[in-house]
């Protein structure tokens, strides 16, 4: 019994001892030298410390970027109070200038529609200026009053003519027809006397008299029609030749008679001094 636990106590010895001695030649086999272990591991430390500093420079940037985000931020926050109130008074400035338009809007269509009244009334005061121009009562300066009664009327008809213009010249001409109302004239033409042709002396006293009289003063009328032109009517003979009279000196005007120096006689009062 005690030979046989000694033999198998023997065996496993042995079998450890060769186990031993396989392991240790493969050690001397297989391990490295100490020179390639700190080779290895210096690279694995280099490349480890590579990493770590890339990755700080990451973080650092990544810290400035949010530091400089967050004071966009409290910028940001700071001037939110300024713009709500730049936007508060944008918004009362398109409030007002919406008003403005609106009542421009306004103005100009009862502009317009006072434009269209206006032209209307010019259009029919130039009809009534002609009909006076071509009155047969009266038809003194027939060419000069259709004349101007003619542009009024060509005026409106014109559309390149603003209605301030029209109506300006439509003042000018109501002006000169007022003032055939308050003035009087006195010229020589050609007219219709008894219905003859004859050339005679015409008095206008402003719209309601037209008169004439022959130019040696023996004959004197009023006018009655385009037929007939001059009626003779021997009552008002008299009175229209003081009326011409009259007339007449109110438009002559005295002349005096001026020395006339030459050229020639200019240079030599020039060289005697």
């Amino acid at each position: 019994m005690k030979k046989t636990s000694l033999s198998i106590a023997l065996s496993l010895a042995l079998a450890l001892g060769s186990l031993s001695a396989t392991a240790a030649e493969k050690a001397e086999v297989v391990a490295p030298d100490g020179a390639t272990v700190i080779n290895t591991v210096e690279k694995h430390l280099n490349r480890a410390v590579t990493v770590d500093r890339q990755t700080a420079r990451q973080i650092e940037a990544l810290l400035a970027e949010e530091e400089e985000i967050q004071s966009d931020n409290r910028n940001l926050s700071l001037q939110i109070p300024v713009l709500e109130l730049e936007e508060r008074r944008l918004k009362r400035h398109i409030s007002s200038l919406t008003k403005k338009i609106i009542l421009m809007e306004e103005q100009q269509r009862r502009y317009a529609e006072i434009a269209l009244m206006v032209e209307n009334d010019i259009y029919d005061a130039s009809e009534d200026l002609l009909k006076s121009a071509e009155n047969k009562q009266t038809p003194f300066l027939k060419a000069e009053r259709k004349d101007r009664a003619l542009f009024i009327e060509k005026s409106v008809n014109d559309p390149s003519v603003n209605v301030g213009e029209k109506l300006r010249r439509l003042l000018e001409a109501l002006n000169a027809e007022s003032d055939y109302g308050v003035s009087c004239d006195v010229m020589t033409e050609e007219a219709l006397f008894d219905g003859q042709k004859t050339t005679l002396q015409v008095l206008r006293i402003g719209r309601i008299g037209y008169f004439a009289m022959t130019l040696d003063k023996q004959k004197a009328g009023i006018w009655k029609d385009q037929k007939t032109g001059f009626a003779s009517d021997p009552a008002l003979l008299e009175p229209i030749v003081q009326l011409g009279a009259t007339l007449e000196s109110r438009t002559q005007h005295e002349m005096a008679l001026m020395p006339v120096v030459t050229t020639a006689a200019a240079a030599a009062e020039a060289k005697e001094n």
